[in-house]
């Protein structure tokens, strides 16, 4: 981390908080979301209600900001899903909760003199047409799920079906996707004190998966079978057949050389960061999606295709060598540790920002 990083003072606005979680000494959070921010009995934050949005503006002018971080929403602010079931939640407030969804969009109108990002960490793929002044205002956007076609992200949006030829030599909807960054899912550090003794956990299984299948990624519905038929054939796999709590989740995680981290609402999954850091080694189904500081494939994970007879491959493949799984185990935690943490996800946006705006 640079000096420079340490000492930046953020205004953000949105429906997320990693700045206010990583530097909530010198981050000032202007809430927007429908419902009040996760972990709020820690967490410092304020209504963006349209006074408190001017007041952060004049502050901003006056230099009392060195960055602004704006989180792209998912749906529009008039759409009900954000105004209406914020004041369902929240009556006793009804000025905030029927104004404070719009507090991204007012930075339409705003002179914003610093520097300015805009974070789309949306599970969905998808830029909304609300979004789209923001492609224009600011000079950097990071978006999660970043199709490897971008042109893809403005389905629906930009143009009814897939944008047409015509789209896509616009100059201007080229100069608004190259701007986009990938940007990688935050994984929260797992706590492995009590999960083994030693430096590498004992391993009494060889594949371990839990998780949602039948009302998620169809990759998930297809791979399943395929995991059971190896249990039947003489693979030792471990399946959970409930939610398990957080805790247990992670030690059985932590027992096994493979876990099975196929995609689920998105691609990426919070199960592949926590498996490393479990040092057990994540399969993950081939990326669709451009990729932040990506754990590497037969050097911190194995990929493998979802059509038939994929995962069995790669399950073959991988415990064929368990010294190399030892080794790929090992490699994939310092990895994650070192790139995807909350932490260093927003010092990469903050370093980005600032050494490329100069």
């Amino acid at each position: 981390m640079s000096s420079q990083t340490s000492i930046v003072r953020i205004l953000e606005i949105g429906d997320h908080h990693f700045c206010a979680d990583v530097y909530p000494e010198r981050t000032t959070l202007l809430w927007t979301g429908w419902r009040p921010p996760f972990k709020r009995d820690q967490l410092v934050y304020q209504d963006c209600t349209p006074l408190r949005f001017l007041s952060a503006m004049r502050d901003v002018r006056a230099g009392k900001y060195d960055l602004v971080v704006a989180y792209a929403g998912l749906y529009s602010p008039w759409h009900p899903r954000n105004w209406l079931r914020a004041f369902a939640r929240e009556p006793w407030k009804p000025i905030a909760t029927l104004t404070r969804g719009f507090g991204v969009s007012w930075l339409r109108y705003s002179r914003i003199r610093v520097p300015f990002v805009v974070l789309d960490m949306n599970d969905a793929s998808l830029i909304g047409r609300h979004n789209f002044f923001l492609l224009d205002k600011a000079p950097f956007v990071f978006k999660r799920e970043l199709p490897a076609d971008r042109w893809h992200a403005i389905v629906g949006s930009a143009h009814t079906y897939l944008p047409t030829v015509r789209i896509r030599r616009k100059r201007f909807w080229q100069e608004r996707l190259q701007k986009i960054h990938p940007i990688a899912l935050p994984i929260r550090r797992v706590n492995v004190d009590n999960l083994y003794e030693g430096d590498f956990p004992d391993k009494t299984a060889d594949i371990f998966f839990s998780g949602e299948v039948e009302a998620n990624s169809w990759a998930r519905r297809s791979g399943i079978a395929e995991l059971k038929s190896l249990a039947a054939h003489g693979i030792n796999v471990d399946i959970a057949d409930q939610r398990l709590p957080r805790a247990e989740f992670h030690c059985r995680m932590a027992k096994a050389w493979l876990a099975w981290s196929p995609a689920g609402m998105s691609w990426e999954c919070f199960r592949t960061g926590e498996a490393a850091q479990c040092l057990t080694v994540p399969l993950v189904n081939y990326p669709t999606v451009e990729r932040h500081m990506p754990l590497l494939d037969g050097e911190h994970a194995f990929y493998y295709g979802v059509e038939p007879g994929g995962l069995k491959r790669a399950v073959e493949i991988a415990l064929a060598d368990k010294g190399k799984l030892k080794r790929m185990a090992i490699a994939a935690r310092e990895h994650v540790l070192t790139h995807h943490t909350p932490r260093a996800i927003v010092d990469h946006v903050i370093e980005t920002v600032l050494t490329r705006g100069k």
